[in-house]
């Protein structure tokens, strides 16, 4: 039992560290990039930003979550979700054409 939430302590902080270097790395692009005058940032102010804020954990957690789910789920069950999803994806444009034509046959 020990080992296992020993385990879970440091794939925490491997995917919170992982996250750090990704986050860093996309600051340190973009500061490189508007430094050299390829990419114009513009001021904020301090109320923008924190306004910002809730979205941007917000956003954090989501893709945490998602790995965390993903990571659980087994390999072929997740091909079987994922070749549904094209299907599902199929069907709706599919049915959203459809009634596209029957209002433009309507109208005509």
């Amino acid at each position: 039992q020990y080992h296992s939430a020993k385990f879970e302590i440091q794939h925490l902080s491997l995917s919170l560290t992982f996250f750090s270097w990704q986050t860093s790395t996309g600051a340190l692009l973009l500061l490189v990039t508007w430094k050299l005058g390829w990419v114009e940032i513009n001021a904020f102010s301090r109320s923008a930003v924190f306004s910002q804020l809730p979205g941007c954990f917000l956003f954090i957690g989501n893709i945490y979550a998602g790995s965390k789910a993903l990571s659980l789920l087994p390999i072929p069950f997740f091909f079987v979700l994922q070749n549904v999803s094209e299907v599902f994806a199929f069907l709706i444009v599919t049915v959203t054409h459809r009634e596209v034509r029957l209002v433009l046959v309507a109208v005509l």
